[in-house]
C-alpha cells in the first residue's frame, strides 16, 4: 500500500469508526458503496472472514487497512444496476446525441400517448431541455420500477 493509499484509507476510517475507536461491517459496505461499489451479503461475509479475525463484529484500523488492501483485488459480485440499465438505455438513442426524444421514448414505452409521453419527458427533465439524457432516464426508469 502506498503512504497516499494509507492515508485516504486512515481518513475514511476515522469518519466512520465509532466512539469506540472501531467500525462496523455495515460500515464498510456503506463506505465501499459510497466508493463505486455495490458488495453482496455473499461479500460482507467475506469481508468478516478476511478482516474480523476475532470475529467480535468490529473492525480496527489494522484490520481495516488489511480489507482495503484486500478489496482492491477483490470483484464484487454484484454490478450496480443503474449501469447496466443504462447500457441497455443506449440502444434506444438511435441517433447517438446522448438523449432520448419523446419518439425514442415512443419505442421503449409502447402503449403511452404523445401526452403521457411528455409528461413523463418534463417530470424527469432535469436541465429543461425537452429529452431526456441518458442518466435522467435510467432515474426515471428505476422509478416507474419501483
Amino acid at each position: 500500500m502506498t503512504a497516499e493509499q494509507k492515508a485516504e484509507w486512515g481518513e475514511d476510517f476515522n469518519a466512520i469508526k465509532d466512539v469506540d475507536g472501531f467500525i462496523r461491517i455495515q460500515d464498510l459496505i456503506v463506505l465501499f458503496q459510497q466508493k463505486g461499489s455495490n458488495p453482496t451479503p455473499s461479500d460482507e461475509e467475506d469481508f468478516r472472514k478476511m478482516v474480523d479475525k476475532d470475529e467480535d463484529g468490529k473492525i480496527n484500523l489494522e484490520e481495516y487497512m488489511m480489507l482495503r488492501q484486500g478489496a482492491l483485488d477483490m470483484r464484487f459480485t454484484q454490478v450496480d444496476p443503474t449501469n447496466d440499465l443504462i447500457d441497455a438505455l443506449k440502444e434506444f438513442d438511435t441517433n447517438g446525441d446522448g438523449t432520448i426524444s419523446k419518439d425514442e421514448l415512443r419505442g421503449l414505452l409502447s402503449g403511452y400517448d404523445d401526452k403521457e409521453l411528455e409528461d413523463l419527458i418534463s417530470a424527469a427533465d432535469q436541465n429543461g431541455d425537452g429529452k431526456l439524457s441518458i442518466s435522467e432516464l435510467a432515474a426515471l426508469m428505476t422509478a416507474m420500477n419501483g
